[in-house]
């Protein structure tokens, strides 16, 4: 017998904050108490029911990342076409302070390509305006909610989604050939003690058919204090700095594009604000190794030492 829950009692947008401030958690869809602090939905979000929890039981999504359970676009059934569904997931209230969480999460994916897909918004007004996700980290934002917007990477790839909608949200489409864990990261989140939401949304046109949907599993939250945050949008100028692989295990490039050859310092701090590592370097790119970095995120800082411009990004070290 199948189980699983759907959250369609309540027409209110109004959602209990999950936790306090700096409270990480991990959404496995097992715990139910877990469950319901931390994932909503309702018959405006998902008029159909569309999003489900439980023991997938179809053919690309025969089961769970971490057994039994998963968040799966219907549990047994294709994805219909001329469809879209939501889901809220609540991530709590932000702390007083600089932020730059992080949310990492395993993922399948199966939509007739262009035709259906799954994207991903935030909110720090409980719904009141969405803001999008990029696949370009620490991009200062206009009329968005939050000064920089957060990316999505896939942890294999290095990239996050290269299909975007016509409003410029990045979104996924195709089939993912099995698990990949993502992340979304956000960078010196100033927004102290509003509540911090994240809309998924898996939908199709009605030209699409015979596909799976979109798997969710294995939600791990982690709020990391940051003091050492740039003063101003002009110190991020796009995507001038690179880093690859990132995530990275063991070696990685820092990469500047766009720049000049020349001297450049480079320096790394936790998100605690504390030094880590200096270097200096002549060209444009410089390879580094994690050599004593323990797990976790990190701020790269690049300045150029004769025109002081300076390049920043945030490098995660698995």
């Amino acid at each position: 017998m199948k189980q699983f829950f759907t959250f369609c009692a309540l027409l209110s947008f109004t959602l209990r904050v999950a936790g306090q401030a700096g409270t990480d958690f991990v959404l496995t869809f097992e715990d139910t108490a877990v469950i319901h602090q931390h994932y909503y939905t309702d018959t405006i979000l998902d008029s159909a029911s569309i999003w489900q929890i439980g023991m997938p039981q179809k053919l690309f999504f025969d089961s769970a990342f971490s057994r039994p359970n998963a968040l799966v676009t219907l549990l047994d059934s294709s994805y219909p076409s001329s469809t879209a569904a939501s889901f809220i997931l609540d991530l709590g209230k932000l702390p007083g302070y600089f932020s730059s969480p992080v949310l990492v999460f395993e993922q399948k994916f199966d939509f007739d390509s262009l035709k259906s897909g799954g994207y991903i918004h935030y909110s720090i007004d409980k719904g009141q305006t969405w803001g999008r996700v990029t696949g370009s980290q620490l991009r200062p934002t206009m009329g968005e909610p939050l000064t920089y917007a957060p990316e999505w990477t896939d942890f294999q790839s290095n990239a996050g989604p290269k299909d975007t909608l016509p409003g410029g949200n990045l979104y996924v489409t195709g089939n993912s050939l099995g698990w990949n864990k993502s992340s979304l990261s956000f960078i010196c989140v100033s927004a102290f003690d509003s509540t911090l939401w994240l809309k998924f949304t898996a939908y199709s046109d009605s030209a699409a058919n015979g596909h799976a949907g979109w798997m969710l599993d294995n939600i791990t939250w982690t709020m990391y204090p940051t003091i050492n945050c740039p003063l101003s949008v002009s110190d991020i100028p796009k995507d001038h700095l690179q880093i690859r692989p990132n995530p990275a295990t063991s070696a990685f490039e820092i990469a500047l594009s766009n720049q000049a050859p020349g001297q450049y310092t480079l320096t790394l701090t936790d998100l605690m604000g504390r030094r880590v590592l200096e270097k200096s370097f002549y060209g444009t790119a410089v390879m580094m190794r994690r050599d004593g970095l323990s797990d976790g995120s990190y701020l790269v800082r690049v300045v150029n030492d004769k025109t002081g411009d300076s390049f920043t990004k945030q490098l995660i070290i698995d």
